[in-house]
This record gives structure tokens, sequence and C-alpha cells, in this order.
């Protein structure tokens, strides 16, 4: 992600500095489970922080968190899938607006192609 703009207002605590910007780097997988209906896709990345986001009100340059997690894609239909997940994030710098390192999360999505 790059920031084209517009400029951090000073008076806005979500702004971010223009020409700021983060990168993840991201490793996925699949394992098949079941035929090509069911598999485990886990991932790992590392965010890379640019000038993006803040610590202690200053902007800072380098890794940002880790994070890793693990989905189950259901395939109901050839063009239908539901799919499970939980992830966990531990962050290396403490951000402005956050309040712990580590976070687990769970969730579910269904996609539709066409």
């Amino acid at each position: 992600f790059f920031n084209l703009g517009p400029d951090k207002d000073t008076s806005d605590v979500g702004g971010v500095a223009l020409a700021s910007s983060y990168l993840d780097l991201r490793l996925l997988g699949s394992i098949p489970v079941y035929k090509d209906i069911v598999s485990l896709d886990p991932y790992t990345a590392l965010g890379l922080n640019f000038g993006y986001n803040t610590s202690n009100g200053n902007y800072f340059n380098g890794f940002n968190n880790w994070e890793g997690g693990v989905a189950m894609p259901i395939a109901l239909s050839e063009n239908i899938t539901l799919s499970g997940y939980v992830a966990y994030s531990y962050a290396f710098v403490n951000i402005n607006g956050t309040t712990l390192p580590s976070t687990f999360w769970a969730g579910a999505n269904l996609a539709f192609a066409f």
C-alpha cells in the first residue's frame, strides 16, 4: 500500500503521512483434504512499515507485525465457496491506537465466482 494523499491533517487522529506505505510479505499454501472440495490453506505474513503507522506519536520505518493463520475453504458448488478461518497477529511495535501486542481472530466468508 502506498498513500498518494491527501497528507495527514494534524487534527485527524486516523490520518497518515503523504507518501507513506506498508508492505505485507505473504507466503500461502493449500493442502487438499477431500478431492477438490475441502482444503486447508495456511499462511504466514510479515508486515513492514515505511512511515505509515505511528508509535508514541512518531512515524517509524521497520517491522510492523507477524501474522499467521489457516482457512478451510469448502466448495459448495462450482461457483460458491464457504470458508472458515482463524488467525493470529503479533505486533513488534506498540502502534498508536492498539493496546495488546498479540491478537487472535476468526471468521467466515462466502464467495461467489462468476
